[in-house]
């Protein structure tokens, strides 16, 4: 336990310091999460105490309410890990989803399965 608090939390010492260090940016989501850029083309999202909770890198994602959802893949890669579903209000993740159980987590979210994701910019509005 006490392990994996020092981790989380030198984790997000280095996002931190990723962040100020290279001028990248974060965009906030619902509950204090935030999407962060950490490097060209790398993102992550992390909660309000600075812990990855999601990625990297996340590619594509769209904000539903208090929901989350995206896709995830490999740094520099085309090579997809997985889909996933955050709860911005309970904290609670379902992630390496394959595209088929994702769209049919949705459903229990009442998010249509037919969700349309867009790629992370910062102008562009949640």
């Amino acid at each position: 336990m006490i392990r994996a608090t020092h981790r989380a939390f030198g984790i997000s010492i280095v996002v931190a310091l990723l962040v100020a260090a290279c001028g990248d940016y974060a965009v906030e989501l619902p509950h204090r999460y935030s999407l962060v850029k950490i490097a060209g083309g790398e993102y992550l999202i992390s909660n309000a105490a600075g812990v990855v909770v999601v990625g990297p890198t996340v590619d594509q994602y769209k904000v539903v309410g208090p929901y989350v959802v995206g896709r995830v893949s490999r740094p520099h890669s085309d090579t997809l890990v997985g889909f996933f579903i955050l709860d911005t209000e309970t904290g609670a993740i379902s992630d390496s989803l394959h595209e088929t159980s994702w769209r049919e987590q949705l459903a229990k979210y009442r998010i249509p399965s037919t969700v349309e994701l867009h790629r992370p910019n910062r102008f562009q509005a949640l």
